[in-house]
């Protein structure tokens, strides 16, 4: 383990970890919820879209929402919802949970465009930008709003 970094310290960043949580700053007035996008049990990112049988027992592609966001928004259990932001839009069953906070919309999986309504998939939604730890994706926490 490591406590202090070198590596990051080489590279100009602070070489000790914050723990403070990177958040998505573009339109963050505009769009109120959080999305998260962790991978759906049964597939491995986006891998596995590709069996038919495996698609099918995922089911369709959904959001958790909170049943206090839900109800502000005027969204029913199993709804079609637009889940949007500048960066693009797409469509998901709603799924009204407290498995997920308020404030926070959850979208299982990446399920291939293709599969989804008007071929749109989550990745219209997150941002491009890398980590400044390890240079990956930065597409966790994205600012969406919701609509029926």
């Amino acid at each position: 383990m490591e406590f202090f970094s070198r590596a990051w310290q080489d590279r100009g960043q602070d070489p000790l970890p914050c723990g403070q949580a990177w958040r998505d700053r573009q339109d963050q007035s505009k769009y109120p919820l959080e999305l998260m996008t962790p991978p759906h049990p049964l597939f491995l990112n986006s891998a596995f879209n590709e069996i038919p049988k495996i698609r099918k027992l995922a089911g369709r592609p959904t959001l958790l929402i909170h049943p206090d966001d839900a109800a502000t928004r005027h969204i029913v259990q199993g709804a079609l919802v637009r889940v949007f932001n500048t960066r693009g839009e797409c469509r998901l069953d709603a799924k009204i949970t407290t498995d997920t906070q308020p404030g926070l919309v959850v979208a299982e999986g990446i399920h291939w465009p293709q599969f989804m309504d008007r071929g749109k998939g989550i990745n219209q939604l997150t941002s491009q930008r890398l980590t400044d730890q390890g240079e990956t994706c930065a597409f966790h926490c994205s600012r969406v709003e919701v609509m029926p």
